[in-house]
């Protein structure tokens, strides 16, 4: 049997092997129609973006950030 895939999260390794990066959030979009926030990543060293660079959530489970 497969193993799942892994879903990407912020703070996983950079997808190059070269680089010793990790994953943070550059991007974020709300879709209030879909009550969904869609967050992307990237790497914070390399700027390399994984296959999977989409994190989709729920926005109750994802609240807007306090500045």
């Amino acid at each position: 049997m497969a193993e799942p895939i892994k879903p990407t999260r912020p703070g996983d390794a950079c997808p190059c092997k070269e680089c010793q990066g990790r994953l943070k959030v550059y991007c974020t979009r709300v879709n209030v129609i879909a009550n969904r926030r869609i967050r992307y990543m990237q790497c914070d060293t390399c700027g390399a973006k994984p296959e999977r660079n989409i994190w989709v959530l729920p926005l109750e489970y994802a609240p807007a950030r306090n500045y």
